[in-house]
């Protein structure tokens, strides 16, 4: 009975408080429960920014983390994940598994920090700042009204919580617009310090910020104006505080550009369904703007859309597709080519005779699909004195068998099979070589063709025993290695050798990732 009761003691006095374990944020906003011995844990992985509450950032005595961080590298505009891997000699995957936070390898930021090497976390038992909520990378606008009046209008830029660009759309009050005042020397003194509390917030954390604002006598400097003092304590920053929040509220107003980054050049891609190709698309890019965009190929069912000559209907949903596309034009594909599945906000509707064609109608996600997998094979056709430079090469691919094929004008053109080790070619065929009804692989008759089977087949063979990373945009330039072949008192050139059409269709293969193992 004495054992007994000494171990209920014992158990009180843990419930009442004798030992505590807390929940500890890390600088790299990794939540751990640990108690407050020291240790060192090694991070093989590290973890992304979670959402926390409360909103505003508090103070607890808890276990904090000092990190010996791995390398850290900030994304500069034009950088895409390979880019980036490459420029700090690792391999993509690497890069992907230490940036657990990038749910899209396709999408990074301007500014965003990202982790290239391994990190150390050492424990030791001090205060913790916790911070407040995360929010999504993008530009937020937010507003104050009192009196009936608009007193403050302001726009950021967030990426990763950090203010990278903050700005007034309206600071005013009463009748008093302190953005356009020219002579009153007070009120331009006011606006030079609420422009100084603002810009405080640029390069922080966004909850941060906002709780050292509530105290703007310790950010803003004070103004002499004449024989008057204006001090940093008349700066009324609980409005701009209001605004700010109102803006994260709201949430964003509009995304920024994503910093991947597409080659300039000739792009092609196709949509099939129902066993045919209804889609075929072919627009050009430069610095990421649309210079020119066109169909190839618009079907459905027994309907050639574009060779329609009668039908009103038909002619009145031909022009609706172009307005489409055409909508694209002079904009960023990466942030305009969104706008394709709301068409009825693009395309106009069409009164044919009785019926009206409504924009809602144009099934614009087949078009978006087909520009969707132009931009993934990457460049069909080079300006002159462009060097081809695929986005592959800070890639790495399975080792196993891969199948792809380039469709245009309805018909499968080119078929290929290939077979990687270690990123080698080690096997590479035609399972379709074709064009206009003509089979390459099975004519016996015409010489002229049978010599372009001979170089298109030279041509894959290229690249047998290369690694396909660092050697596939080498058939942009078929003429440099496929010989001529003299037929009779004809000459066929390597030139002649439509190699792009070949890479578009390896480059399907690889974006299907493996066929068999």
């Amino acid at each position: 009975m004495k054992r007994l009761l000494s171990l209920l003691l014992c158990l009180a006095v843990i419930t009442m408080g004798g030992i505590n374990f807390q929940s500890i944020t890390y600088a790299d906003g990794t939540d751990a429960n640990t108690s407050a011995t020291t240790w060192v844990e090694e991070v093989t992985t590290p973890v992304s920014v979670p959402a926390q509450t409360p909103s505003t950032p508090s103070k607890t005595s808890t276990p904090s983390s000092q990190i010996s961080n791995g390398e850290t590298y900030t994304v500069v505009s034009g950088d895409v994940l390979w880019r980036v891997a490459q420029k700090n000699n690792i391999s993509l995957e690497k890069l992907i598994s230490l940036n657990p936070q990038i749910t899209n390898p396709n999408k990074i930021y301007v500014g965003q920090k990202l982790i290239v090497s391994e990190v150390k976390v050492e424990i030791k038992s001090t205060e913790v700042q916790q911070l407040g909520n995360a929010y999504a990378n993008g530009t937020y606008r937010g507003v104050f009204y009192d009196s009936g009046v608009q007193q403050v209008g302001v726009q950021f830029t967030l990426v990763d919580n950090i203010v990278t660009a903050v700005s007034y759309r309206t600071l005013a009050y009463k009748d008093i617009n302190y953005r356009s005042e020219k002579e009153d020397p007070t009120i331009l003194a006011i606006t030079e310090q609420f422009n100084e509390l603002i810009q405080f917030m640029v390069g922080k954390d966004i909850n941060l910020a906002i709780e050292e604002m509530y105290t703007p006598e310790n950010i803003v400097a004070d103004k002499m104006v004449g024989l008057d003092t204006i001090t940093g304590a008349s700066v009324r920053s609980a409005k701009v505080i209001s605004a700010v929040n109102d803006g994260l509220n709201r949430g964003v107003y509009s995304k920024g550009l994503p910093s991947v980054s597409y080659e300039n050049g000739t792009y092609r891609g196709a949509f099939s369904d129902g066993g045919y190709q209804q889609v075929g698309i072919q627009f050009t890019l430069d610095n990421n703007i649309v210079t020119a965009i066109s169909y190839r190929t618009l079907k459905y069912s027994d309907i050639d859309y574009r060779g329609e000559k009668e039908d009103l209907k038909i002619i009145a949903i031909n022009d609706q597709f172009n307005e489409l596309i055409q909508h694209l034009n002079g904009k960023d594909i990466r942030t305009a080519l969104d706008e394709l599945y709301t068409p009825e906000r693009i395309v106009s509707d069409k009164e044919v005779v009785t019926d009206v064609v409504t924009g809602a109608s144009v099934r614009s996600t087949k078009v978006i699909s087909s520009i969707n997998d132009g931009l993934n094979r990457g460049v069909y056709a080079y300006g002159a004195n462009t060097t081809p430079q695929l986005s592959i090469t800070a890639k790495s691919f399975e080792d196993g068998t891969y199948r792809g094929s380039f469709i245009d004008g309805e018909e499968q053109q080119v078929g290929v099979q290939l077979t990687l080790a270690n990123n080698i070619v080690t096997s590479i065929s035609y399972r379709v070589l074709g064009y206009r009804g003509t089979d390459y692989r099975k004519e016996a008759e015409d010489k002229r063709i049978m010599a372009l089977t001979t170089q298109y087949n030279e041509l894959i063979q290229h690249l047998v025993g290369k690694d396909i990373r660092e050697n596939l945009h080498t058939l942009y330039t078929p003429g440099a290695f496929v010989q001529d072949q003299a037929v009779e008192l004809d000459t066929v050139t390597g030139a002649t050798v439509r190699g792009n059409k070949v890479v578009s269709a390896i480059m399907d293969a690889l974006n299907r990732k493996l066929y068999s193992k």
